[in-house]
């Protein structure tokens, strides 16, 4: 593959294009997934001979001409998961003998109400940085709270957990994760859903939903941004048997 060099001020030109569309999610024509080409394919690069990325890139997007390295963890990510996947398909085959396959199973005890997760977005929910529910948060919410309907009811207990990305201040970060988790907390009250039986807590940046190394802290910011957003998200956690005369919908005003 030829390797093309552009003048400093359509490489800075380009470089603004992904930027921006990192922040606005706006995707980036390309020939090769995450990196930024040329129409007829060839790679783009700056000065130093490194790849332009797009707000698409990925870890699982690398290639060995442009990131070597992550490519290379890549690899021995996925060497590690296949062989403990090996050892416990190896372990669980070992760990029945014949005498328990021969031993009848005793009765099952009855299962408690199985804990039914609910997941909010929190870049569909809320503006990126604060912890007011935008509109289409407020209308994600009032439809979480017709599913809570179908799924609580004299037991209800719904436990909403916040958490963030790993930007910023890890306090800032756990405040906003606490905040986001009482904002979904009162707008389900304003629904008619029982005060009582709602908890709200946030966990800040230190449950992840990426896994480690997914996205490197030395993307684009605007890239990190998009890579990480898994990760800012509401968890909401619903047990309970259904009872309609407790979570009947609020009156509607005239």
């Amino acid at each position: 593959m030829q390797k093309l060099t552009y003048p400093r001020a359509m490489l800075m030109s380009a470089l603004g294009l992904a930027l921006l569309a990192g922040c606005t999610v706006r995707p980036v024509d390309s020939r090769i997934p995450g990196y930024l080409t040329t129409p007829g394919g060839a790679l783009l690069y700056n000065d130093a001979g490194q790849c332009w990325r797009t707000a698409a890139w990925r870890p699982a997007l690398a290639i060995p001409e442009c990131d070597p390295e992550v490519v290379r963890r890549q690899r021995e990510r996925a060497q590690v998961e296949e062989e403990t996947a090996e050892e416990d398909i190896a372990h669980d085959s070992l760990s029945v003998t014949v005498e328990e396959a021969a031993t009848p199973a005793a009765p099952a005890e009855p299962e408690p109400p199985a804990t039914q997760p609910f997941l909010l977005s929190a870049d569909a929910t809320f503006h990126f940085g604060h912890h007011r529910l935008s509109h289409a948060g407020e209308q994600a919410v009032a439809t979480l709270a017709d599913r809570i309907r179908l799924r609580g009811g004299e037991d209800l207990q719904v436990r909403i957990i916040g958490h963030t990305d790993r930007i910023g201040d890890a306090a800032a970060n756990q405040t906003l994760s606490e905040q986001r988790a009482h904002s979904v907390r009162d707008k389900l009250i304003d629904l008619g859903l029982p005060a009582s039986a709602i908890t709200a807590e946030g966990r800040g940046e230190r449950q992840p939903a990426t896994a480690p190394g997914e996205c490197p802290d030395d993307l684009v910011h605007c890239e990190l941004i998009m890579c990480l957003s898994p990760d800012r998200r509401v968890e909401v956690e619903v047990s309970g048997t259904q009872t309609r005369a407790l979570l009947r919908r609020p009156a509607r005003s005239r």
